[in-house]
């Protein structure tokens, strides 16, 4: 799994285990956004908007647990 860590001029840099890969951007499909979990498609890599979205409600479960909000 290639999540989304940062942006460095044309390239999306990468969280994978162990590691970081560094992804052109004209190589990502659609609007690529920090925290954005990416899925290698041959040469190209799409957004998965349903493992963005479950990644980032876990974040916010784990951010009300741990602040008791």
């Amino acid at each position: 799994m290639l999540i989304i860590d940062r942006f460095e001029g044309d390239f999306a840099v990468c969280e994978l285990d162990g590691g970081h890969k560094n992804i052109p951007l004209q190589k990502i499909d659609g609007t690529p956004r920090e925290g954005d979990v990416l899925i290698e498609n041959g040469e190209r890599y799409e957004i998965s908007k349903e493992e963005t979205t479950r990644r980032r409600r876990k974040m916010i479960e784990r951010q009300r647990n741990l602040f008791g909000r």
